[in-house]
């Protein structure tokens, strides 16, 4: 698989006050600041980007993130967790109806795949995945437009075949085994611009004890540093269960994920 290097993102906008598409879940705002927000089952299937083969025990984990009503600060609507089958798939349950006082982008959730040896793949909703076509605009929807000095240009735009839209159907998406040394595996999961580890942190500082419900993903990079620093590679950011926040008022994470 070509273009494909690291993680990969893509995110969409919405303004509120405006029938919203979170993951295909209709959000409706009833009141002034005030959003109803739920998302149908999200299936899909995760195969290997060289054999094409389906991949077991990939970690999936999603995240709903909402904005407050003034348009700053943000809190965690809601969050999954779980892992590929033998065949390859995974499923999130529906959730919802919610209330909530804040607004919702379509872009979510963000969903992440990982799981050790290969290069995790972060996809938000409404987005486009296309292995391959990345510096490729040919395939893409042109739409006249005239800029303020008369000129005319074309705007181009993914063709909704392209997009991906959680909850309407279920996507198959590659993940791309790594090739490299364990200290570059270290630098892609920790300081490439969207990171894995960075890309969970609002997850892992314990403001309302997330982390309870990313297990699998906490214990799979903390088993992960242990290997690393056994082998002496320094692990950078990447966190122990014991590093998680707020445990004060959450509980102890070596307790909690002791069945993990």
């Amino acid at each position: 698989m070509t273009g494909m290097s690291g993680v990969q993102r893509a995110a969409g906008l919405l303004t509120r006050c405006a029938v919203l598409l979170t993951l295909a879940a209709l959000s409706i705002q009833p009141a002034a600041g005030m959003g109803v927000y739920w998302s149908p089952r999200i299936e899909g299937t995760i195969i290997d980007a060289i054999t094409k083969t389906p991949v077991e025990g990939v970690i999936v984990t999603a995240s709903w993130i909402q904005t407050g009503i003034t348009g700053h600060g943000q809190s965690t609507v809601k969050v999954s967790e779980t892992v590929t089958t033998a065949n390859g798939g995974y499923e999130l349950p529906a959730w919802g109806p919610r209330v909530y006082s804040g607004t919702m982008d379509r872009d979510q959730p963000v969903i992440r795949f990982f799981k050790p040896g290969y290069i995790p793949l972060i996809i938000d909703n409404n987005s486009a995945y296309h292995p391959g076509l990345e510096d490729d605009t040919q395939h893409k929807i042109k739409v006249p437009a005239t800029l303020s000095d008369g000129s005319a240009v074309y705007w181009l735009y993914e063709p909704e075949e392209h997009q991906v839209k959680f909850g309407k159907k279920k996507h198959t998406f590659m993940l791309e085994p790594f090739k490299g040394t364990d200290a570059e595996y270290v630098a892609l999961l920790t300081t490439d611009p969207v990171s894995y580890v960075d890309s969970l942190s609002h997850l892992t500082s314990g403001q309302e004890c997330e982390w309870k419900d990313i297990p699998r993903t906490l214990v799979a990079l903390h088993k992960l540093r242990a290997a690393l620093e056994a082998k002496n590679v320094f692990p950078g950011a990447i966190p122990y269960v014991s590093g998680v926040g707020n445990q004060k008022h959450c509980g102890d994470a070596k307790e909690y994920f002791k069945e993990f």
